[in-house]
């Protein structure tokens, strides 16, 4: 567990299990991270020290929640390998530190009243504090101080950021951690142009994402089909992208072959996407692939 057992609330912690049979690094599996009996999430086993990962290791980068958390990994088992359980270790998450609010947004509006205007500053902020302070209002025409008006944190209540716009025809949108921050961003497979797209979304950490760069297709669109998988494919310790792009073979008759569809890799490498491989075949209608 790093930095250690005891970080501050919005402090990305990773989640680091070492597997190992007859003393060696284990090179295949998967490996569940819990908390008591919270399920986290599943990481692929490294065999490939490329990004710095140890081979025989599974990491995982989140944020945790204000409190005490017992953080259990479980190894799976495979056809030569029995399934093993870690001793639980304790991390403490406190409300202190890093924990800040951040990417503030301050918007004013003006009405007639009674003698004259009433000016109304709303402030908008990401994280857990309640923002302080206070709100000047001036007047920069003649460069009049109008008054300062202190920040009441009772008055803030929660709510949601903006809603994210995709595109309508868009399938597949997958939650991973495309750059490592231990922040989850958004994958999604654009079928509205002519040409299958995938494009990330990077979390900004603050409730919103920003649009990554675009990965154009080549071959086709496709409607019916799980578009976006991940899975770490080469053993790196970093996410990897399979896509599934073609045309769309469903409206034929079932029993008939369909056009060829083009299965297309990415790896992701600091929230890069890059297309590495290209793999052409005929598929029957209705076909679909699966992640085992």
């Amino acid at each position: 567990m790093t930095p250690s057992n005891s970080i501050a609330a919005q402090q990305i912690a990773t989640l680091t299990a070492s597997v190992q049979a007859g003393g060696q690094p284990v090179t295949v599996g998967t490996v569940n991270f819990f908390d008591g009996k919270l399920y986290l999430g599943s990481v692929q086993v490294v065999r490939n020290a490329v990004h710095g990962y140890a081979v025989g290791t599974a990491n995982m980068k989140m944020a945790l929640s204000v409190g005490t958390h017992s953080i259990v990994a479980t190894f799976l088992p495979t056809a030569t390998l029995a399934s093993s359980t870690s001793t639980s270790q304790t991390v403490t998450v406190t409300g202190s530190g890093t924990n800040v609010a951040k990417t503030t947004v301050l918007t004013l509006t003006d009405q007639a009243a009674s003698g004259g205007t009433l000016f109304t500053a709303t402030l908008a902020a990401s994280g857990i504090p309640k923002p302080t302070g206070s709100v000047v209002f001036s007047d920069q025409t003649t460069g009049t101080s109008l008054g300062t008006v202190s920040v009441n944190p009772a008055s803030f209540s929660n709510g949601f950021s903006p809603i994210l716009t995709i595109p309508i025809k868009s399938f597949g949108i997958q939650a991973v951690d495309l750059n490592g921050d231990g922040l989850p961003d958004l994958l999604s497979a654009d079928s509205s142009t002519a040409n299958l797209q995938v494009r990330p979304y990077l979390n900004k950490g603050d409730g919103t994402f920003q649009a990554g760069t675009l990965i154009p297709g080549t071959y086709g669109s496709l409607s019916d089909s799980p578009l976006v998988l991940v899975a770490d494919f080469n053993g790196d310790g970093v996410p990897d992208v399979v896509s599934l792009e073609g045309y769309n073979a469903n409206a034929l008759p079932e029993g008939r072959a369909g056009t060829n569809r083009l299965l297309l890799i990415l790896v992701l490498e600091t929230g890069r996407l890059e297309p590495i491989k290209y793999c052409s075949r005929l598929l029957r209608s209705r076909s679909y692939i699966t992640l085992l």
